[in-house]
């Protein structure tokens, strides 16, 4: 854990250690994320044998890969270029759009799918990865100005 650095007003902020939180909030996303689409694959094998456990684990991985782009993306964006990691979020939030809108025009007969555990899979999925980012990020203190410039 960082230490707080003291301000001239006497509030302490985190420390400018890390710059970008992404990369800590990404990995704590896919740790429980991945744990509860293990889980609810090993559902879906005993509930509808391996269509249920595939159907889990493939919306899983895409739902994790697409939302985990966004955060690797402010991460890069944020160490590079802070002011642009807005306007990066805005074109992952697009490009988040596309993908699963074109994923939709996969189709949806192989041996393996079962729609109903799909579904599942993917509720328990984003909702456990928004649920955790949503902590996580609650959590971060960032700096909203410089303090050389506002000492000034």
């Amino acid at each position: 854990m960082s230490k707080p650095t003291p301000t001239p007003y006497g509030v302490a902020v985190a420390s400018d250690e890390d710059k970008t939180p992404w990369m800590s909030i990404l990995l704590w996303c896919m740790g429980l994320t991945g744990a509860a689409i293990v889980v609810t694959a090993l559902l879906g094998l005993l509930v509808a044998q391996r269509p249920g456990l595939l159907s889990v684990l493939a919306v899983g991985v895409v739902v994790v890969v697409f939302f985990g782009l966004s955060l690797l993306v402010g991460h890069l964006v944020g160490q590079r270029a802070p002011n642009a990691q807005l306007a990066a979020f805005m074109l992952m939030y697009i490009v988040k759009v596309i993908g699963f809108g074109a994923f939709l025009l996969v189709p949806h007969d192989p041996f393996w799918f079962n729609g109903t555990w799909v579904t599942i899979g993917a509720v328990v999925s984003v909702l456990v990865w928004q649920g955790v980012e949503m902590y996580r990020f609650s959590r971060v203190r960032m700096r909203i100005f410089s303090e050389t410039e506002a000492g000034k």
